[in-house]
C-alpha cells in the first residue's frame, strides 16, 4: 500500500528488496478512488509505475437546467459551448469556463441535430447539422456568422495559421475560405473518393481504374506520391459515386492514414508496412503523444505509431463515446448506463459514475466533466 498526500505521484519512491513473487499494489490517497494492480516482481528487474493521476470522489451538481443536445469545448478549455432546448427555441450557449458567465450566440431551427466542431486554434467553431443543412462558422472574437453555401458535403478546420481558415467540398470542387476576410478560393476540381489536410498537406483517396483498388495519395497539390495502394473488403472500387458513399479518409497524420469502410463497417488503420482492419466505427486523436482512439459499441482499440494497435477493452455494455481525462492518457468510456475511468498503460479501471451519461466534454486542464443525462434535463458538472 503505498498512501500519498496529493493526488498524484510528484517525486520517485523506491521499493526496494522485494522478494520476486506476484504483489497486489494500491496507491491511494483520501477523496480518490485507489488504484489498484497486480504486479510481478522478477530477480534482478525493476517494475516502473508512473504517471498516474488519482481521479477524485464528487458528486456531480447542475449548471444549467434545460434540455442540452449537443456539447462542445474549445481547444484550449476556455470555452464550453452547448446547445439548449427553451420552450421548444434551441439555441447555441456560451459558457466562459473562467468567469463562469454564460452567454447566448445563435438562435437555431427547432428538430435538427447538430454537432459543434472546434478549431484547434483562434477560438472559432463550426455548427454542423446532421441532415446536411448548412453549416454555420462562429469565432468569439470576431462575432460574425458566416455560412458555407449549402451543398457543402464536408469541411475541414485548417489548423497552421494564426487566421481562421477552413476547407469545404462543394460541387465536385475543393476550396478554401478564410472567415476574417470572407474570400473564397478554389484549390482543386474534387474527382476524389475523399480528402482531408494534414497541415498544408493534401492527402486524397483515389480510385485505380485498372485494377479497381484503392489509392492514398500524400501530398496531392505538391510532390505528389503514392502513399499505398489497398484492396478493399469484399467487391472492388469501381464506380466514384458509390466508392464515394462507401469509403471515408477521415485521419492522415505522419506515416499513417484511417479510412472508414461504412459498408464493413470497419476503420482500416493503413501504414507503409501494414493494414489493420479494426472492429470500430469512432475515432478520436489525442491531443497527448498522437494517440489513436478506435471504438465500436462492444470494443475499443488504441494505436501507437510503430506498434501494433492494442485492444483496450471488451464488453456488451455499449460502448457511447471516449474521452481522454489527463495529461497521461487516462480515458473517460461512457457507456450505456455508466461511466468508467481506464489507465490503458496498465489496464487499470474503476467506475467513475453510475449515472446513465448521454454525452460528455472532459477539461483535462481543471479536471472537470460536463455532460449531459440521460433520465433528467440539465448540463451536470462533475470535479474528477
Amino acid at each position: 500500500n503505498i498512501k500519498l498526500k496529493k493526488n498524484y505521484l510528484n517525486k520517485k519512491t523506491e521499493v526496494k528488496n522485494i522478494i520476486p513473487n506476484k504483489y497486489d499494489l494500491n496507491i491511494r490517497t483520501d477523496g480518490f478512488y485507489d488504484w489498484q494492480k497486480t504486479i510481478e516482481i522478477e530477480n534482478n528487474k525493476t517494475v516502473y509505475v508512473k504517471e498516474i493521476n488519482l481521479i477524485q470522489k464528487n458528486n456531480s451538481s447542475i449548471l444549467a437546467n434545460e434540455q442540452i443536445t449537443a456539447l462542445g469545448l474549445s481547444s484550449d478549455n476556455n470555452y464550453l459551448t452547448y446547445i439548449a432546448n427553451k420552450n421548444n427555441q434551441p439555441a447555441l450557449y456560451l459558457y466562459n469556463i473562467q468567469t463562469k458567465k454564460t452567454k447566448q450566440l445563435l438562435t437555431l431551427q427547432p428538430n435538427i441535430d447538430y454537432k459543434i466542431n472546434w478549431a484547434e486554434k483562434n477560438n472559432c467553431l463550426a455548427l454542423q447539422p446532421t441532415n446536411n443543412q448548412v453549416i454555420s462558422l462562429f469565432c468569439l472574437n470576431w462575432e460574425k456568422t458566416i455560412t458555407l453555401p449549402a451543398t457543402t458535403v464536408k469541411m475541414q478546420w485548417k489548423n497552421t495559421d494564426d487566421d481562421p481558415e477552413v476547407y469545404f467540398q462543394n460541387e465536385q470542387k475543393l476550396y478554401s475560405l478564410k472567415l476574417l476576410t470572407e474570400q473564397t478560393a478554389t484549390i482543386a476540381a474534387d474527382d476524389y473518393v475523399d480528402w482531408f489536410f494534414a497541415g498544408s498537406q493534401l492527402w486524397t483517396l483515389q480510385i485505380n481504374t485498372t485494377t479497381d483498388n484503392l489509392e492514398i495519395y500524400q501530398d496531392t497539390l505538391g510532390f505528389k506520391t503514392l502513399f499505398k495502394e489497398i484492396k478493399p473488403i469484399g467487391n472492388g472500387a469501381k464506380e466514384l459515386s458509390a466508392t464515394q458513399k462507401r469509403y471515408s479518409l477521415i485521419q492522415a497524420k505522419n506515416n499513417n492514414a484511417l479510412i472508414k469502410d461504412h459498408e464493413a463497417d470497419k476503420l482500416i488503420l493503413i501504414n507503409k508496412n501494414k493494414d489493420y482492419a479494426i472492429n470500430a466505427q469512432n475515432f478520436l486523436l489525442s491531443a497527448r503523444n498522437d494517440w489513436w482512439i478506435m471504438w465500436s459499441a462492444f470494443e475499443m482499440w488504441t494505436y501507437i505509431e510503430g506498434r501494433n494497435p492494442e485492444l483496450q477493452t471488451r464488453s456488451g455494455d455499449n460502448l457511447k463515446q471516449v474521452l481522454p481525462i489527463d495529461e497521461y492518457n487516462a480515458l473517460l468510456l461512457i457507456w450505456d448506463k455508466k461511466a468508467s475511468y481506464l489507465y490503458p498503460y496498465y489496464l487499470v479501471q474503476g467506475q467513475m459514475t453510475d449515472i446513465a451519461v448521454n454525452q460528455a466534454q472532459a477539461d483535462t486542464k481543471n479536471r472537470t466533466l460536463y455532460f449531459s443525462r440521460k433520465d433528467k434535463n440539465g448540463l451536470w458538472v462533475l470535479k474528477y
